[in-house]
């Protein structure tokens, strides 16, 4: 159909899809392109069609194409809003989210098991920022993972598994970096604690036993850890190096990201070296071999970009990930300024 002509598409953990493209002017249908418009594309192998919005159209006399911004139907959910609602557990989770002060078609799953605690909120707010906004979020307050899937929203532990994949140097490993983020990456923490008449905060907490390691910090608020009472000092203490420590630690050191490029592999012969790797899914653990840099690391897949004219992946993205959506959005508006 007329859609082959867009080109590629990333999907990135926790961010739903999106996929940039173009489409000639004669393309078949081209006429009926509108903004807010659907379309349907594959994202992966092992993945039904997903649905798409048409959320920008760009017309250019020059080239006799049109640009589009197309947008994974779960955006919706940006103007979908939950009523407020009381401290719920993971078990309520579900029956929150779908009881919006407008009713859409959005199904919601979680599998979450083994925690104890709730999320909060006295005011109206959009499902996505229930789910992985700036506060009190499910994916922070339950260290939760979510997946996208048309209509239906899977909250749970752990996304994806490991397929037993190995990247490994002569093989299928192209390229590996790293990189130190100062932008995203902190030395210690403050948190705080927020009632009627006082303020308590903590002392900076830094990430190696207490001794300053530089000068990035992050203010947490942890009002919500205690409800009903004011906590003394040393509390938030121990409540920041628990941040630090078990909470997010990925916060605290730097990323590191390998991408494995599928189309300069398939100019090797020995195409079959590929073949394991079109099985991999976002949230899936490979393990990455580097002989000559001495590297021997587990990780997981991060970002996966999809070819739609050809109907296979072009590249993965194996590293480190951010967990709340706050922080990808917060990552993208830093590195474009």
């Amino acid at each position: 159909g007329w859609f082959s002509w867009i080109h590629r598409q990333q999907y990135s953990r926790p961010r739903p899809v999106s996929a940039p493209g173009t489409v000639p002017y004669s393309a078949l249908h081209a006429s009926a392109l509108t903004k807010g418009g659907l379309i349907v594309l594959r994202t992966n192998f092992n993945k039904d069609l997903q649905v798409f919005r048409i959320d920008r159209i760009g017309k250019t006399m020059r080239d006799g194409m049109v640009s589009l911004s197309l947008n994974h139907i779960s955006y919706d959910l940006n103007k979908a809003i939950c009523k407020p609602f009381a401290a719920t557990d993971r078990n309520g989770l579900t029956t929150v989210l779908a009881d919006q002060i407008v009713a859409t078609p959005f199904m919601f799953n979680s599998s979450l098991t083994s925690s104890t605690n709730t999320v909060t909120s006295d005011v109206p707010r959009t499902v996505r920022d229930v789910i992985g906004g700036m506060d009190d979020n499910i994916l922070q307050t339950f260290k939760a993972e979510v997946e996208w899937d048309n209509a239906q929203v899977f909250i749970m532990n752990r996304r994806g598994g490991d397929q037993g994949v190995i990247i490994q140097d002569r093989k299928n490993l192209l390229d590996y970096s790293q990189e130190d983020s100062v932008t995203d990456t902190y030395d210690y923490v403050v948190g705080y604690w927020k009632g009627e008449n006082a303020v308590v905060y903590s002392d900076p907490n830094y990430v190696v036993d207490g001794v300053a390691q530089g000068e990035r910090g992050l203010v947490v608020d942890m009002t919500s850890v205690w409800r009903d009472t004011q906590p003394e000092k040393w509390m938030v203490n121990n409540r920041c190096r628990w941040y630090i420590t078990i909470e997010h630690p990925e916060q605290f050191r730097p990323s590191v990201s390998i991408k494995v490029d599928f189309q300069s592999l398939r100019q090797f012969k020995q195409y079959e070296m590929v073949s394991a790797l079109e099985s991999v899914q976002l949230g899936d653990t490979v393990r990455v071999i580097n002989s000559m840099m001495g590297i021997d690391i587990t990780a997981r897949v991060i970002e996966t970009e999809w070819d739609v004219l050809a109907d296979e992946y072009a590249s993965v993205v194996i590293g480190d990930f951010r967990p709340t959506l706050a922080t990808t959005i917060s990552g993208l508006i830093k590195a474009a300024k």
